[in-house]
């Protein structure tokens, strides 16, 4: 999350918001009644994306909706989530580690595959093949058309075939595995009062995004037992439990193979 470039923006009528840096460093969004405007409602809803800035914000599983009122804070702590890969993984078959390595699956409409790219691009020609368009919000091309109002009941129903993700045919054609490198966001949220005693804080809405730790460690997934380490462990188990070594083995490699058989040619001469 950078807040470096975040200049403060004054309220007006037409943006009754600001943005600034606030005190641990992350962003403060503060928004403000608009004069002569009716709230009639307690609270309102804000819908709000956090995402990796590969990914474009999707309403699949990501969307963040919370309540708040008017007078009240909102402070939202991101903590990151790092998955890491060994590149030693890419040996195996994607069918067994069920994730795609960078580079290995590519889009047509983004440079860095995910997910969630993934199923916007499967959601956008699953469409076109149903309904022979898309919607004006999805991805498209020039080629694709939009669709009008007579596909409404078109469009739903292919929507609901992707997101439900239980037709094996769309999963194969979509073919979305998750990347074995990724970066998600876990969030938390905290509400608290804003100073009483100053009535102009009551008509305002501040939402604190910040990182809950200074830190994090990311999570690593590699080979756990390779041949070299499986012939060490073996080793040392024969070692420990049988008294086994490999002056051992050549010892009995010599009394069941060589002397025998050097015996038997000394008898025929």
């Amino acid at each position: 999350m950078s807040t470096g470039n975040i200049k403060a923006m004054q309220w007006n009528q037409k943006s009754p918001w600001t943005a600034t840096v606030n005190e641990k460093g992350g962003l403060r969004v503060t928004l403000a009644k608009i004069p002569g405007v009716d709230y009639r409602a307690k609270c309102f809803r804000l819908s709000f994306f956090v995402h990796n800035v590969d990914e474009s914000p999707t309403d699949f599983d990501n969307k963040e909706l919370c309540e708040i009122k008017h007078g009240m804070a909102l402070d939202i702590l991101i903590t990151p989530e790092v998955l890491e890969t060994d590149e030693d993984l890419r040996s195996f078959s994607v069918s067994d580690r069920q994730c795609f390595m960078d580079g290995e699956r590519k889009l047509k409409f983004f440079k860095k595959y995910s997910i969630k790219n993934c199923e916007m691009e499967c959601l956008s020609f699953h469409t076109l093949e149903k309904c022979s368009c898309v919607t004006f919000y999805m991805i498209r091309d020039s080629n694709m058309s939009v669709c009008g109002f007579y596909n409404f009941t078109c469009i739903k129903q292919s929507e609901l075939e992707v997101r439900l993700r239980n037709d094996p045919l769309i999963q194969k054609k979509c073919n979305c595995l998750p990347p074995c490198n990724t970066l998600n966001y876990k969030l938390e949220y905290f509400y608290k009062k804003i100073n009483q005693m100053n009535t102009e804080d009551l008509n305002k809405v501040t939402i604190n995004f910040y990182f809950k730790e200074n830190e994090f460690l990311p999570q690593r997934r590699f080979r756990q037992l390779t041949l070299l380490g499986f012939m060490a462990e073996s080793a040392g188990l024969l070692g420990l439990y049988c008294g086994i070594s490999i002056l051992t083995l050549v010892e009995t490699f010599y009394f069941i193979f060589i002397r025998p058989t050097s015996n038997f040619v000394m008898r025929i001469r």
